[in-house]
Protein backbone atom coordinates (compact mmCIF):
# COMPACT_ATOMS: atom_id res chain seq x y z
CA UNK A 1 0.00 0.00 0.00
CA UNK A 2 2.78 2.32 1.19
CA UNK A 3 4.57 2.43 -2.73
CA UNK A 4 1.21 2.89 -3.79
CA UNK A 5 0.91 6.13 -2.19
CA UNK A 6 4.60 6.68 -3.63
CA UNK A 7 3.12 5.92 -7.19
CA UNK A 8 0.17 8.06 -6.87
CA UNK A 9 1.66 11.05 -5.18
CA UNK A 10 4.76 10.98 -8.12
CA UNK A 11 2.13 10.96 -10.65
CA UNK A 12 0.89 14.28 -9.13
CA UNK A 13 3.71 15.63 -8.26
CA UNK A 14 3.94 18.37 -11.08
CA UNK A 15 0.05 19.18 -10.12
CA UNK A 16 1.51 19.55 -6.64
CA UNK A 17 4.63 21.79 -7.28
CA UNK A 18 2.05 24.25 -9.65
CA UNK A 19 -0.30 24.33 -6.51
CA UNK A 20 2.39 25.16 -4.60
CA UNK A 21 3.29 28.38 -6.69
CA UNK A 22 -0.03 29.29 -7.01
CA UNK A 23 -0.56 30.06 -3.21
CA UNK A 24 2.93 31.40 -3.13
CA UNK A 25 2.36 33.83 -5.59
CA UNK A 26 -1.60 34.63 -3.89
CA UNK A 27 0.05 34.83 -0.90
CA UNK A 28 2.26 37.46 -2.52
CA UNK A 29 -0.87 39.35 -3.38
CA UNK A 30 -2.52 39.74 0.05
CA UNK A 31 -5.65 41.88 -0.09
CA UNK A 32 -5.91 42.08 -3.94
CA UNK A 33 -7.86 39.37 -5.61
CA UNK A 34 -8.98 35.55 -4.30
CA UNK A 35 -5.95 35.95 -1.76
CA UNK A 36 -4.24 31.93 -0.79
CA UNK A 37 -7.95 31.04 1.52
CA UNK A 38 -10.19 31.54 -1.63
CA UNK A 39 -7.51 29.66 -3.94
CA UNK A 40 -6.94 26.26 -1.63
CA UNK A 41 -11.02 25.91 -0.82
CA UNK A 42 -11.12 26.27 -4.97
CA UNK A 43 -9.05 23.88 -5.71
CA UNK A 44 -10.01 20.86 -3.55
CA UNK A 45 -13.55 21.86 -3.97
CA UNK A 46 -13.42 21.44 -7.95
CA UNK A 47 -10.12 19.67 -8.53
CA UNK A 48 -9.61 16.92 -5.54
CA UNK A 49 -11.92 13.85 -3.89
CA UNK A 50 -12.90 15.89 -1.05
CA UNK A 51 -16.47 14.86 0.48
CA UNK A 52 -17.03 18.37 2.05
CA UNK A 53 -14.94 21.63 1.59
CA UNK A 54 -15.58 24.91 3.09
CA UNK A 55 -13.94 27.58 5.13
CA UNK A 56 -15.35 28.89 9.13
CA UNK A 57 -15.36 32.56 10.00
CA UNK A 58 -12.27 32.37 11.57
CA UNK A 59 -10.35 31.72 8.03
CA UNK A 60 -9.83 27.89 7.94
CA UNK A 61 -10.31 25.99 4.83
CA UNK A 62 -11.10 22.65 5.64
CA UNK A 63 -11.24 19.69 3.69
CA UNK A 64 -12.58 16.27 4.94
CA UNK A 65 -12.32 12.75 3.29
CA UNK A 66 -14.90 10.05 5.27
CA UNK A 67 -13.97 6.42 5.22
CA UNK A 68 -16.86 3.83 4.57
CA UNK A 69 -16.73 2.70 8.32
CA UNK A 70 -16.23 4.75 11.41
CA UNK A 71 -13.57 4.99 13.16
CA UNK A 72 -10.17 6.99 14.05
CA UNK A 73 -9.59 10.66 12.50
CA UNK A 74 -6.22 12.64 11.61
CA UNK A 75 -6.22 16.21 10.82
CA UNK A 76 -3.36 17.46 9.24
CA UNK A 77 -3.37 21.20 10.04
CA UNK A 78 -1.22 23.87 8.25
CA UNK A 79 -0.82 28.04 8.04
CA UNK A 80 -0.76 30.47 4.98
CA UNK A 81 -0.09 33.25 7.57
CA UNK A 82 3.36 34.82 8.22
CA UNK A 83 4.50 33.13 10.98
CA UNK A 84 2.07 29.78 10.14
CA UNK A 85 3.32 26.45 10.90
CA UNK A 86 5.74 26.11 7.90
CA UNK A 87 8.78 23.82 8.98
CA UNK A 88 12.31 26.01 10.01
CA UNK A 89 9.79 28.55 11.56
CA UNK A 90 8.85 30.06 8.64
CA UNK A 91 7.95 34.02 9.08
CA UNK A 92 6.69 34.68 5.49
CA UNK A 93 3.94 33.18 3.30
CA UNK A 94 7.02 31.62 1.15
CA UNK A 95 7.12 28.71 -0.57
CA UNK A 96 7.92 26.55 2.51
CA UNK A 97 4.37 27.52 3.72
CA UNK A 98 3.43 26.78 0.49
CA UNK A 99 4.66 23.45 0.30
CA UNK A 100 3.58 22.08 3.68
CA UNK A 101 -0.09 22.83 2.31
CA UNK A 102 0.02 21.50 -0.54
CA UNK A 103 1.43 18.45 0.88
CA UNK A 104 -1.17 17.98 3.51
CA UNK A 105 -4.38 18.61 0.31
CA UNK A 106 -2.48 16.44 -1.78
CA UNK A 107 -2.25 13.86 1.25
CA UNK A 108 -5.42 13.93 1.34
CA UNK A 109 -6.59 13.59 -1.97
CA UNK A 110 -4.71 10.23 -2.36
CA UNK A 111 -5.85 8.13 0.40
CA UNK A 112 -9.44 9.66 -0.55
CA UNK A 113 -9.20 9.25 -4.92
CA UNK A 114 -6.97 5.99 -4.26
CA UNK A 115 -9.35 4.51 -3.19
CA UNK A 116 -6.93 3.97 0.89
CA UNK A 117 -9.69 5.57 2.84
CA UNK A 118 -11.78 2.35 4.02
CA UNK A 119 -12.30 3.61 7.59
CA UNK A 120 -11.76 6.59 9.56
CA UNK A 121 -11.84 10.34 8.61
CA UNK A 122 -8.89 12.76 7.39
CA UNK A 123 -9.48 16.36 7.64
CA UNK A 124 -7.13 18.65 6.30
CA UNK A 125 -7.17 22.17 7.67
CA UNK A 126 -5.57 25.21 6.58
CA UNK A 127 -5.59 28.82 8.69
CA UNK A 128 -5.44 31.86 6.27
CA UNK A 129 -6.34 34.08 9.03
CA UNK A 130 -3.44 36.95 9.63
CA UNK A 131 -0.51 36.12 12.31
CA UNK A 132 -2.42 37.88 14.96
CA UNK A 133 -5.48 35.77 14.55
CA UNK A 134 -3.66 32.17 14.03
CA UNK A 135 -4.22 30.82 17.66
CA UNK A 136 -7.35 31.78 17.44
CA UNK A 137 -8.13 30.36 14.30
CA UNK A 138 -6.81 26.66 15.38
CA UNK A 139 -8.84 27.36 18.62
CA UNK A 140 -12.39 27.89 17.04
CA UNK A 141 -10.89 24.85 14.82
CA UNK A 142 -10.67 22.48 17.51
CA UNK A 143 -13.33 23.94 19.81
CA UNK A 144 -16.19 24.97 17.44
CA UNK A 145 -15.80 24.22 13.54
CA UNK A 146 -15.10 20.65 13.70
CA UNK A 147 -17.09 19.60 17.05
CA UNK A 148 -19.99 21.02 15.00
CA UNK A 149 -19.36 18.17 12.72
CA UNK A 150 -19.27 15.70 14.82
CA UNK A 151 -15.29 15.56 14.49
CA UNK A 152 -13.05 14.62 17.25
CA UNK A 153 -9.93 14.49 15.44
CA UNK A 154 -7.89 11.98 17.94
CA UNK A 155 -4.54 13.39 16.48
CA UNK A 156 -2.72 16.68 14.28
CA UNK A 157 0.33 16.40 12.33
CA UNK A 158 1.28 20.25 11.86
CA UNK A 159 4.04 19.65 9.07
CA UNK A 160 4.36 19.17 5.75
CA UNK A 161 7.21 19.53 3.13
CA UNK A 162 8.04 23.40 3.86
CA UNK A 163 11.12 24.07 5.12
CA UNK A 164 11.92 27.39 2.96
CA UNK A 165 15.48 25.36 2.11
CA UNK A 166 17.40 26.14 -0.88
CA UNK A 167 15.67 27.15 -3.99
CA UNK A 168 15.08 24.44 -7.14
CA UNK A 169 16.53 24.29 -10.82
CA UNK A 170 16.69 27.94 -12.26
CA UNK A 171 15.96 29.75 -8.80
CA UNK A 172 12.17 27.69 -8.18
CA UNK A 173 11.48 27.62 -4.64
CA UNK A 174 8.99 24.63 -4.83
CA UNK A 175 10.86 21.28 -5.56
CA UNK A 176 8.64 18.44 -7.25
CA UNK A 177 10.80 16.32 -5.99
CA UNK A 178 10.77 17.10 -2.39
CA UNK A 179 6.84 17.87 -2.31
CA UNK A 180 6.21 14.28 -3.58
CA UNK A 181 8.19 12.93 -0.79
CA UNK A 182 6.34 14.81 1.83
CA UNK A 183 2.85 14.45 0.49
CA UNK A 184 3.60 10.49 0.68
CA UNK A 185 4.77 10.58 4.08
CA UNK A 186 1.82 12.60 5.35
CA UNK A 187 -0.45 10.33 3.53
CA UNK A 188 1.18 7.48 4.63
CA UNK A 189 1.44 8.49 8.06
CA UNK A 190 -2.13 9.21 8.28
CA UNK A 191 -2.64 5.51 6.43
CA UNK A 192 -1.13 3.90 9.35
CA UNK A 193 -2.99 5.92 11.88
CA UNK A 194 -6.21 5.07 10.12
CA UNK A 195 -5.11 1.32 9.84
Amino acid sequence: MYERIREIAGRLGPQMALFAREIAAAAGTAGHGEGPGGLIERHMASMLSYDLVFHDPAGNIIGVLVGADEGFTVLLRSSAAPGGTGRAGSTVPGPGIADTIASHVYAGHILGDGGMLRRGTVVVACSCAGEALHDEAGRLLMEDTLPGLGIFPGITILEGAGDDGPAGPEGDPVETDRLVKAASEDAILAYRLLT
